[in-house]
C-alpha cells in the first residue's frame, strides 16, 4: 500500500503538515518587472519550494516576468500583462486567497514596501526579505542621459 506522505524531510518544519509548507507569494513582483534581481530571486525560491515538494502558489494571474511566462511547468498559469494594467485584479485574487488562509499558511511578500492593508497585517505567517538595490540604482543612474538632467 502506497503512502500519501511526502518524505521530504522539511516537512516537519510545519507541525501537523504531511505535504511540505504551503506558501503564498504575491505577484507584484512578476508584474512590475519583465527581467531582474529581485524577480529572478522570488522566481527561484517559488520554484525551489515546489521542487521540494511544497505547496507554493502564486496568487495572481496578470504577470510581464519572463522567468515564470517562459517556464515550462507554470507559465501557462499566467497571462501577460505587458502594460501592469490589471495590477489591481491581482491584488483582489491575493486579498481574496489570504481571507482563506489558515494558520499554517506562509505569505511571501514579493515586495515588502506595499503591503499595509488589513488583510496583510492580519496573517500571522509572513516572510519579508528587504533588497538591497544600491547596485541597480547605480546601474540606472549610468544609464541617464546627462543632457536630460
Amino acid at each position: 500500500m502506497k503512502s500519501n506522505m511526502n518524505t521530504n524531510p522539511l516537512v516537519s518544519i510545519v507541525p501537523g503538515c504531511n505535504y511540505g509548507m504551503k506558501i503564498i507569494y504575491d505577484a507584484q513582483i512578476f508584474l512590475n518587472q519583465k527581467a531582474g534581481g529581485i524577480s529572478r530571486y522570488h522566481y527561484e525560491l517559488f520554484k525551489g519550494m515546489r521542487r521540494l515538494g511544497h505547496d507554493a502558489r502564486i496568487a495572481g494571474l496578470f504577470v510581464k516576468n519572463k522567468y515564470l511566462l517562459s517556464d515550462s511547468l507554470y507559465g501557462k498559469s499566467f497571462i501577460y500583462d505587458p502594460t501592469t494594467s490589471f495590477a489591481a485584479f491581482n491584488k483582489w485574487i491575493l486579498k481574496k486567497k489570504l481571507r482563506k488562509t489558515n494558520r499554517n499558511v506562509i505569505f511571501r511578500p514579493t515586495n515588502a514596501y506595499n503591503y499595509l492593508y488589513p488583510e496583510i497585517l492580519n496573517v500571522k505567517n509572513k516572510v519579508f526579505t528587504i533588497h538591497d538595490m544600491i547596485i541597480e540604482k547605480q546601474n540606472i543612474t549610468a544609464s541617464v542621459d546627462k543632457s536630460l538632467l
